[in-house]
């Protein structure tokens, strides 16, 4: 998710529900915004695991609002771990499908469109 998200058994009830909350008006927002572009959730800090219940809710609002998207952890355990998000990410990126070229817009400056009466103005 963010490295913000980090989960500690020192952690309150209110501030996991807080981050919980915080975590899902995300998703909430980049599912709005998304348009068919690739999204890579990376689960940092793996190795310090949320109480399942939370994992639960953030993970329904992935699968609800984000279809299709990617995901993968981090840990400190396995420096490593970070390597292979990265280049996850890098390669989600590269293969994401290109957006089609614009199309000019009509203009009375236009040679083909000259001598068409008023409709090239």
């Amino acid at each position: 998710m963010c490295s913000w998200w980090c989960w500690t058994a020192s952690a309150s009830r209110n501030e996991r529900g807080a981050a919980r909350g915080d975590a899902q008006r995300l998703i909430e927002r980049l599912g709005n915004h998304r348009v068919g572009r690739p999204v890579l959730v990376v689960w940092t800090k793996a190795d310090h695991q949320p109480p399942d219940g939370i994992r639960r809710q953030v993970q329904e609002t992935i699968d609800r609002r984000l279809p299709g998207a990617s995901s993968a952890m981090t840990t400190t355990e396995r420096p490593d771990s970070l390597a292979e998000a990265i280049s996850e990410a890098i390669r989600l990126g590269w293969d994401a499908p290109r957006a089609a070229p614009p199309v000019p817009a009509p203009s009375g400056e236009d040679p083909f469109l000259l001598y068409r009466g008023d409709h090239g103005r």
